[in-house]
Protein backbone atom coordinates (compact mmCIF):
# COMPACT_ATOMS: atom_id res chain seq x y z
CA UNK A 1 0.00 0.00 0.00
CA UNK A 2 0.93 3.55 -0.34
CA UNK A 3 0.50 4.61 2.89
CA UNK A 4 0.75 1.51 5.02
CA UNK A 5 -1.93 1.36 7.97
CA UNK A 6 -1.19 1.26 11.49
CA UNK A 7 -2.30 -2.05 13.60
CA UNK A 8 -2.45 -0.90 16.77
CA UNK A 9 -2.79 -4.42 18.93
CA UNK A 10 -0.80 -6.76 16.28
CA UNK A 11 2.69 -7.54 15.78
CA UNK A 12 4.50 -8.26 13.15
CA UNK A 13 5.35 -11.61 13.88
CA UNK A 14 1.57 -12.24 14.95
CA UNK A 15 0.45 -10.94 11.01
CA UNK A 16 2.99 -12.90 9.53
CA UNK A 17 1.36 -15.89 11.36
CA UNK A 18 -2.10 -14.91 10.43
CA UNK A 19 -1.07 -14.42 7.25
CA UNK A 20 0.23 -18.39 6.74
CA UNK A 21 3.93 -17.70 7.58
CA UNK A 22 5.71 -20.87 9.21
CA UNK A 23 6.49 -20.16 12.62
CA UNK A 24 9.68 -22.34 13.27
CA UNK A 25 12.45 -19.58 13.41
CA UNK A 26 10.20 -17.21 12.43
CA UNK A 27 11.14 -14.28 14.63
CA UNK A 28 14.77 -15.12 13.51
CA UNK A 29 13.94 -15.50 9.92
CA UNK A 30 12.32 -11.78 10.59
CA UNK A 31 15.45 -10.16 11.94
CA UNK A 32 17.16 -11.48 9.12
CA UNK A 33 15.12 -10.20 6.62
CA UNK A 34 15.53 -6.59 8.35
CA UNK A 35 19.04 -6.43 8.19
CA UNK A 36 19.11 -6.91 4.43
CA UNK A 37 17.01 -3.97 4.38
CA UNK A 38 18.77 -1.72 7.09
CA UNK A 39 15.92 -1.72 9.49
CA UNK A 40 16.44 -1.45 13.07
CA UNK A 41 15.20 -5.03 14.87
CA UNK A 42 13.95 -3.08 17.47
CA UNK A 43 10.82 -1.91 15.18
CA UNK A 44 9.95 -6.14 14.70
CA UNK A 45 8.55 -5.97 17.99
CA UNK A 46 6.63 -2.85 17.68
CA UNK A 47 2.71 -2.83 17.14
CA UNK A 48 2.67 -2.96 12.78
CA UNK A 49 3.29 0.49 11.80
CA UNK A 50 2.66 2.20 14.95
CA UNK A 51 5.04 5.12 15.16
CA UNK A 52 7.16 4.23 12.47
CA UNK A 53 8.13 6.99 10.10
CA UNK A 54 7.60 6.33 6.31
CA UNK A 55 10.70 4.77 5.65
CA UNK A 56 10.36 1.92 8.16
CA UNK A 57 7.05 1.29 7.25
CA UNK A 58 8.39 0.63 3.76
CA UNK A 59 11.28 -1.44 5.07
CA UNK A 60 8.68 -3.42 7.39
CA UNK A 61 6.82 -4.50 4.45
CA UNK A 62 9.76 -5.94 2.89
CA UNK A 63 10.51 -7.71 5.44
CA UNK A 64 6.76 -9.09 4.97
CA UNK A 65 7.98 -9.85 1.68
CA UNK A 66 10.83 -11.63 2.34
CA UNK A 67 9.20 -14.10 5.02
CA UNK A 68 6.19 -14.78 3.39
CA UNK A 69 7.96 -14.72 -0.05
CA UNK A 70 4.86 -14.22 -2.81
CA UNK A 71 4.40 -15.45 -6.24
CA UNK A 72 4.09 -11.66 -6.78
CA UNK A 73 4.51 -8.25 -5.33
CA UNK A 74 2.85 -5.01 -6.21
CA UNK A 75 4.46 -2.62 -4.55
CA UNK A 76 2.80 1.19 -5.12
CA UNK A 77 5.57 3.29 -4.05
CA UNK A 78 7.60 1.41 -2.24
CA UNK A 79 10.35 3.94 -2.66
CA UNK A 80 8.38 6.78 -0.26
CA UNK A 81 9.81 7.87 2.39
CA UNK A 82 12.54 6.02 1.82
CA UNK A 83 16.50 8.04 1.85
CA UNK A 84 19.01 6.82 -0.70
CA UNK A 85 20.45 4.38 1.27
CA UNK A 86 17.28 3.00 2.50
CA UNK A 87 16.07 2.91 -1.26
CA UNK A 88 19.38 0.89 -2.22
CA UNK A 89 18.85 -1.73 0.44
CA UNK A 90 15.00 -2.22 -0.92
CA UNK A 91 15.67 -2.44 -4.30
CA UNK A 92 18.62 -4.64 -3.68
CA UNK A 93 16.01 -6.79 -1.73
CA UNK A 94 13.52 -6.99 -4.24
CA UNK A 95 15.99 -7.67 -7.14
CA UNK A 96 17.15 -10.20 -4.79
CA UNK A 97 13.27 -12.21 -4.43
CA UNK A 98 13.40 -11.49 -8.62
CA UNK A 99 16.28 -14.90 -8.34
CA UNK A 100 15.77 -16.53 -4.98
CA UNK A 101 12.19 -17.83 -5.11
CA UNK A 102 11.77 -16.11 -8.85
CA UNK A 103 9.26 -13.49 -7.66
CA UNK A 104 7.35 -11.25 -10.08
CA UNK A 105 7.21 -7.34 -9.03
CA UNK A 106 5.55 -4.63 -10.26
CA UNK A 107 6.60 -1.60 -8.61
CA UNK A 108 4.29 1.43 -9.08
CA UNK A 109 6.82 4.46 -9.15
CA UNK A 110 7.03 8.30 -9.75
CA UNK A 111 10.65 8.72 -9.68
CA UNK A 112 13.78 7.19 -11.85
CA UNK A 113 15.69 6.56 -8.82
CA UNK A 114 13.62 3.32 -7.50
CA UNK A 115 14.21 2.34 -11.54
CA UNK A 116 18.25 2.95 -11.20
CA UNK A 117 18.66 0.50 -8.09
CA UNK A 118 15.85 -1.82 -9.37
CA UNK A 119 16.73 -2.91 -13.16
CA UNK A 120 13.23 -3.29 -14.32
CA UNK A 121 12.62 -5.77 -17.40
CA UNK A 122 9.77 -3.90 -19.07
CA UNK A 123 7.91 -0.28 -18.07
CA UNK A 124 4.64 0.37 -18.33
CA UNK A 125 3.87 4.74 -18.56
CA UNK A 126 0.22 5.55 -17.55
CA UNK A 127 -1.64 8.44 -17.98
CA UNK A 128 -4.98 9.14 -17.16
CA UNK A 129 -5.73 5.70 -16.11
CA UNK A 130 -4.19 4.58 -18.63
CA UNK A 131 -0.97 2.13 -20.23
CA UNK A 132 -0.17 4.73 -23.05
CA UNK A 133 3.36 2.77 -23.54
CA UNK A 134 5.26 -0.19 -23.05
CA UNK A 135 9.15 -0.95 -23.65
CA UNK A 136 12.09 -1.14 -21.92
CA UNK A 137 14.49 0.21 -19.17
CA UNK A 138 14.99 3.53 -22.11
CA UNK A 139 11.36 4.76 -21.47
CA UNK A 140 12.80 5.51 -17.93
CA UNK A 141 15.38 7.79 -19.32
CA UNK A 142 12.46 9.64 -21.89
CA UNK A 143 10.39 10.26 -18.76
CA UNK A 144 13.26 11.64 -16.83
CA UNK A 145 14.45 14.17 -19.41
CA UNK A 146 11.23 14.66 -21.61
CA UNK A 147 8.08 14.22 -18.33
CA UNK A 148 5.12 12.98 -19.11
CA UNK A 149 4.41 15.28 -21.99
CA UNK A 150 5.63 13.12 -25.19
CA UNK A 151 3.31 10.56 -23.78
CA UNK A 152 -0.14 12.87 -22.91
CA UNK A 153 -2.65 12.13 -26.05
CA UNK A 154 -3.00 14.63 -28.24
CA UNK A 155 -6.06 17.05 -27.60
CA UNK A 156 -8.10 18.20 -30.65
Amino acid sequence: MQQPMEVPGVRPIDLLVAAGADPTNLRKRMSDEAGLVELRDDVLDRFVNVDLSGGERKRAEMVQVGILRPKFAMLDEIDSGLDVDALGAVARRLSAATSEWNCGVLAITHFRRLLQELTPTKIHVVTDGRVVATGGPELSEILERDGYEPFRPEKS
